[in-house]
């Protein structure tokens, strides 16, 4: 994958985008939604067909995190000082979520439905950390 990165003076043969589009149909017919025949076309692509992988999940197979838990960093024991979490901050609001790991049975949260309608989370994993509680 990285030799093809650094030379796109070597064209993927005529037959490459029917053969991977052939794969990702395999793995999940609805990758045919994203890579149509007539969207592979090299011309038109700002990332070349060879460097698109699979990167192991069906479409939509990644849970939302819909208005996931929150707790204060501190509160975080599960997390090891030297664990890695992806974070954000936008105006001074700073949020992070521990990636997956062994102590993490899963870092997903799936939104589920309550009978008045309202959305309730049903936690899998690892909160997000966020501003204390008050």
């Amino acid at each position: 994958m990285l030799w093809q990165e650094q030379h796109p003076e070597f064209p993927a043969h005529e037959s490459y985008a029917s053969l991977k589009l052939g794969i990702f149909e395999q793995i999940d017919p609805n990758f045919l939604r994203i890579l149509t025949p007539e969207s592979v076309n090299p011309a038109d692509m700002k990332i070349r067909l060879v460097e698109i992988t699979w990167g192991g999940v069906v479409v939509d197979g990644i849970p939302a995190l819909d208005n996931p838990e929150l707790i204060a960093a501190d509160d975080a024991d599960y997390l090891r000082g030297d664990d890695l979490v992806f974070g954000v901050e936008i105006n001074g609001d700073a949020r992070a979520s521990g990636l997956c790991h062994e102590r993490s049975f899963s870092c997903a949260t799936y939104p589920a439905s309550e009978a008045d309608g309202t959305a309730a989370q049903r936690q899998l994993g690892s909160p997000g950390i966020g501003p204390p509680r008050r």
